[in-house]
C-alpha cells in the first residue's frame, strides 16, 4: 500500500485545556450514571428481597461501582498511563 499524501483535514483535534475540561466531564457523567443506577437498584433489592434499606443501598452501590470500574477498565484500555500533560 502507498502512503496517503494528503492530510487528514476532517479529524479534529481537543486542544490540551478541552481535553482536560471533557476529561472531567466524562466524570461527571460516570458519577451521575452510577448514582442513578445505584439508586434503581436499590428499589428494585428492597422490593424484591426482604432486606432493609440501607443494606439494599450498600449492596447496590458495590455491585454499580464494580460494573462502572469493569466497563471503564474494558472500554478505555491503554497502558495505564494517567496523561496529566494533555
Amino acid at each position: 500500500m502507498t502512503a496517503n499524501k494528503y492530510r487528514d483535514t476532517s479529524a479534529s483535534r481537543h486542544t490540551r485545556k478541552s481535553a482536560r475540561s471533557l476529561r472531567w466531564r466524562l466524570r461527571i457523567l460516570l458519577a451521575v450514571a452510577v448514582a442513578v443506577f445505584a439508586a434503581a437498584l436499590t428499589f428494585v433489592l428492597a422490593f424484591v428481597t426482604s432486606l432493609p434499606l440501607p443494606v439494599c443501598a450498600l449492596g447496590a452501590l458495590a455491585i454499580t461501582c464494580a460494573l462502572a470500574y469493569a466497563f471503564r477498565r474494558n472500554l478505555f484500555r491503554g497502558e495505564g498511563y494517567d496523561y496529566t500533560n494533555l
